[in-house]
């Protein structure tokens, strides 16, 4: 534990002088906007990001733009990582959710500070494994939908539910299916 630890920290300096290099300035110039506009280098922040390293939390210093039409802020740095509003990486994301797929939420915070280094609230495996499931059902349902439509057949839907036993509580389960008129 003790090497691990150790080694995690050094890891993440690393990371941190890396990653800072990455999101400088000169990295980006200026960009872009959503709404057509043009962000421009406002200054440099620091940001406390999530990683899968242990101890998780790397320090990074990166560029934040302001659009000087819409006024919205931007970090490209956190967008090319794809960090989530709680500053976590991809990989921390998916592991978060991985793990709350194999235990209950409470087990599955224990066994990613064992196994990784890595303190995940269970209520954070929560509320990440219930926003995953959450864009996977839209996304299989828009894809079932469009196939449905482009051959122009009539999509039908049904949903039941039950209760399940789930971290010392009840908790509906609940369970969809999409088909078309003929594959009853």
């Amino acid at each position: 534990v003790l090497i691990r630890e150790e080694m995690g920290k050094f890891a993440r300096e690393l990371l941190g002088m890396a990653l800072s290099r990455r999101g400088d300035r000169e990295t980006y110039g200026d960009l872009s906007c959503g709404c057509g506009g043009r962000a421009k280098f406002k200054q440099n922040r620091k940001y406390r990001v999530g990683t899968v390293l242990p101890g998780k939390v790397v320090e990074v210093e990166a560029a934040y733009y302001v659009c000087e039409t819409c006024r919205r802020g931007s970090t490209p740095l956190l967008a090319e990582l794809g960090t989530d509003g709680d500053m976590a990486t991809v990989g921390l994301q998916e592991l978060t959710v991985m793990a709350g797929v194999l235990a209950p939420y409470e087990e599955a915070s224990g066994i990613l500070s064992k196994f990784a280094g890595l303190a995940v609230s269970d209520s954070r495996i929560q509320t990440k494994c219930l926003e995953e499931g959450d864009a996977v059902q839209k996304q299989e349902f828009a894809i079932q939908t469009e196939s449905r439509e482009a051959r122009g057949d009539a999509v039908c839907v049904a949903i039941d539910g039950g209760m399940i036993h789930v971290d010392n509580r009840g908790q509906e389960a609940k369970l969809g299916v999409i088909f078309g008129e003929d594959d009853r």
